[in-house]
């Protein structure tokens, strides 16, 4: 029993092991059949694979590519900003400089052209309405005391009724006051003799002056010299005006013109001598300097002046001080104002005053292109103070306080500092910052030359502005507008020494006429004024 029932076992296992052995083929064989077909599919990922390799390789370079022309890109961009930038910086220069005229820089009216400069004027508005205030003394033509010609005229002396009209001495005069020119020839004729004992032969002689057969008198020379001088009429325009007003008799060359130039500026040698020691001696004296041209090349005027001289000099080049004598601030000791011309500081023997005239204008230029307020505040200073100075001048003080010069001058620092802040401000990360150069050194100018700017309120001879010396050098400017320039040097040498005699004699209330007529008869001034100071 227990044998069959153990066979049963056997025979029951052969078939379980007959059966998983069949399972396991199927497995097999199903595992066979899956691993070919991952082996046929992994076959088909591979070459996707490489293809997807090849892609990624293509894309890396393509983003190579593309990473390059990135970084030219940028180069290429930040070329472009710099280039902006430069653009924009000269822009603004530009367009400051087309902003600049003679009201808010130092460049001359002539400069402005058809866009002229609005008139701007440093002093403060009073109110008052153009033209002669109420109550101001008028003026009118007086009647003359000895008339040339007296007309009576006397009503008819029969009256239409048939009786005789009586006229009384009393009259209502009226007088016409005019000129004529009447040529004056003087004749001088020199006899001989001879004594009737000895026979000596005795001839008379022509008086002095009398030396040609005929020659020009004393007050065509000065009337010539008037013209040219003082009214700036050209060489040959004086010659139509002299034949003109004579009807045609006195018929003057252009030659004769300038030897009458050369003649008055040989004669005034002594006269200029004396001009320029004055400034020499003086005080306060005014310096200024003007272009000219002299056949086509320039040329320079230097013009040194006060209130009761004046004295011209011809240079070649606008810092020789040294040329045709004008070596005056080499013994000037005194307080030269000036504008900022640097020759001038070389000189240590003197004082130095700066003019704020040119500071007003710019500082206008920086309020109206820069619009930074510290060049307000500090134009108000300025006019503020001059206008304290006149006042305590019109009370006759002659010096500020202590106190009062330290507070102003606090505040003219103060002023610059927060100047100084807005122009950084103004130019931070900015890396082309030239626009803002003449607001720099302005700045620097300001700081600097702080003693020399503010000298008006220190010293109260010294003036605010130097605007004296440039009214000398417009007189000289407005023989350039007509005659545009000279044609020699001797001929401007010769202008400027008139000009300078002209110019003093102005100033001194002497009459210019009969000043150089008494020249060219010998009689020189000699500027005997006690308040040239």
């Amino acid at each position: 029993m227990k044998k069959e029932l153990l066979q049963k076992q056997i025979k029951d296992l052969r078939v379980r092991l007959s059966n998983l052995a069949m399972k396991k083929e199927m497995a097999e064989e199903v595992l066979h059949e899956k691993l070919t077909s991952l082996s046929i599919e992994l076959c088909g990922k591979d070459s996707q694979i490489k293809m997807l390799q090849q892609y990624i390789a293509d894309r890396e370079k393509k983003v190579d590519e593309l990473s390059e022309t990135l970084c030219a890109k940028d180069k290429e961009i930040k070329k472009l900003t710099d280039e902006v930038t430069a653009l924009r910086d000269q822009r603004d220069k530009l367009k400051a400089m087309l902003s600049k005229n003679s009201a808010n820089s130092s460049k001359p009216p002539s400069t402005d052209g058809f866009r002229k400069a609005k008139a701007q004027s440093s002093r403060q508005q009073r109110g008052k309405k153009p033209g002669g205030q109420w109550g101001h003394p008028g003026r009118t033509i007086e009647f003359f005391q000895n008339p040339t010609k007296i007309i009576e005229k006397k009503p008819e002396a029969i009256c239409s009724c048939g009786g005789v009209v009586q006229c009384n001495d009393e009259y209502i005069p009226k007088q016409v006051a005019d000129i004529k020119v009447v040529v004056d020839v003087v004749e001088e004729r020199v006899y001989s003799g001879r004594c009737e004992c000895c026979g000596k032969i005795h001839h008379g002689e022509f008086s002095e002056g009398f030396v040609n057969p005929v020659q020009y008198g004393s007050h065509v020379k000065t009337f010539v010299a008037f013209l040219t001088g003082y009214g700036n009429v050209t060489v040959n325009k004086t010659v139509d005006i002299l034949n003109g007003i004579s009807g045609g008799a006195l018929h003057l060359s252009e030659g004769t013109v300038v030897n009458f130039q050369k003649s008055l500026a040989k004669k005034i040698q002594q006269p200029l001598e004396i001009i320029k020691q004055r400034l020499i001696q003086c005080n306060v004296l005014g310096a200024d300097e003007t272009g000219c041209r002299v056949n086509g090349k320039l040329n320079w005027i230097q013009v040194f002046s006060n209130n009761q001289y004046t004295l011209f000099g011809f240079n070649k080049k606008r810092g020789d001080l040294y040329a045709d004598d004008m070596d005056i601030l080499d013994l000037f000791t005194g307080i030269l104002v000036h504008d900022h011309f640097k020759s001038y500081y070389g000189y240590k023997l003197m004082t130095h005053a700066e003019c704020n005239a040119h500071i007003l204008r710019y500082l206008q230029a920086v309020i109206e292109i820069m619009k930074h307020p510290w060049a307000t505040d500090l134009a108000e200073l300025l006019r503020d103070a001059n206008k304290l100075k006149k006042h305590y001048l019109a009370m006759r003080r002659y010096s500020m306080e202590q106190i009062e010069l330290n507070s102003l001058f606090a505040r003219y620092d103060d002023i610059l500092e927060a100047g100084k802040a807005q122009y950084a401000a103004a130019t931070e990360n900015k890396k082309n910052i030239s626009y803002f150069n003449d607001e720099r050194l302005l700045l620097v100018r300001l700081g600097e030359y702080k003693e020399e700017h503010l000298r008006f309120l220190t010293n109260f001879d010294v003036p605010f502005d130097n605007n004296g010396s440039e009214r000398d050098a417009r007189f000289f400017k407005g023989k350039l507008k007509v005659a545009g320039c000279f044609r020699s040097e001797e001929g401007a040498k010769n202008y400027v020494k008139i000009a300078s005699l002209i110019s003093t004699l102005r100033k001194q209330g002497a009459n210019v006429y009969v000043t150089i007529n008494d020249i060219f008869n010998g009689i020189l001034p000699s500027f005997d004024f006690s308040g040239d100071g």
